[in-house]
């Protein structure tokens, strides 16, 4: 009996020592591993890239996402670092943020050029723009039936758009507004941002929830190419003549903005601005140019 029990009391000490050498093992593994990660990122040069947030869905599975995968990608000697900054980042806000480049809407980009040095590198040309200078506006459209034949009509009237932030939309048809000679907060009876949720501006329109419905330029165009609303009769309100494949009813702006900032070396931006044009157009649904 004493020996049984001291052999396994001898068997229940080998076990924990062959468990501590194991835990050990790892231990030393784990923190060898995170010594290389460590060391290799810290071998890396980094790159931060900052991007204004905007509430387009479409903006991030298209053009952000592809375009920060590609980048990584094709640098992979380079440690990239993203990070989101809100639209009403001022320009001292944005130099504290040590920022190398800056995927912005063009507004915020001229907004903060010469205050943070902003220098543009290439813009985003959407779906049916041939043009990086003319390629984001507004449509304000209305239901085939009304009497809406030009803007005043729509003075006083119930308008519904996805954001009010949003240079492709809204942004663009304030300043349509305003160059009627109107004041654009006080143009519309009511204004509903549905912030890209359901039910959708023309959902508002066909069931008569609203008057009229401000998309983005293209935005019509692409709902009904993929058959929705066939039973609704749509129209666009006063479309204006331009070099974009689909209609709009306001001027014509460039859209998203990829800028540098001072501190960053010329052979980083070159190689930058390189990548980002010849990136594969299969990638998303825009370029950049």
């Amino acid at each position: 009996m004493e020996r049984w029990l001291s052999l396994r009391t001898i068997c229940h000490l080998l076990s924990r020592v062959f468990y501590f050498l194991i835990v050990g093992q790892l231990a030393v593994g784990f923190v060898g591993a995170n010594e290389i990660n460590a060391y290799q990122l810290k071998d890396k040069k980094t790159i931060k890239i900052g991007v204004v947030r905007l509430e387009d869905p479409f903006f991030y599975l298209d053009c952000f996402g592809p375009t920060m995968e590609y980048l990584r990608e094709k640098h992979k000697d380079w440690n990239i670092q993203t990070e989101e900054i809100p639209i009403e980042t001022t320009a001292s806000e944005l130099a504290d943020k040590d920022f190398d480049f800056l995927i912005s809407p063009s507004g915020f980009f001229e907004a903060n050029l010469r205050e943070a040095g902003l220098r543009q590198i290439v813009t985003r040309m959407p779906e049916g723009s041939e043009n990086p200078s003319e390629s984001v506006g507004a449509t304000f459209v209305v239901r085939e039936n009304t009497s809406f034949q030009k803007l005043e009509d729509l003075k006083g009237k119930r308008a519904v758009s996805y954001d009010n932030s949003a240079l492709a939309g809204w942004l663009s048809a304030a300043y349509e507004i305003a160059l009627k000679g109107f004041e654009p907060e006080k143009f519309f009876s009511t204004i509903r941002p549905t912030r890209y949720n359901l039910p959708s501006p023309l959902s508002y329109l066909a069931r008569g929830s609203a008057d009229v419905a401000i998309l983005p330029t293209c935005e019509y165009e692409r709902i009904i190419k993929n058959g929705q609303f066939m039973n609704v009769g749509f129209r666009v309100l006063e479309p204006k003549n331009s070099a974009l494949k689909c209609a709009s009813s306001t001027n014509l702006y460039p859209d998203v903005v990829f800028s540098s900032f001072p501190k960053v070396k010329p052979e980083s931006a070159a190689a930058i601005t390189l990548s980002l044009l010849t990136m594969p157009e299969e990638l998303m649904k825009s370029k950049m140019n």
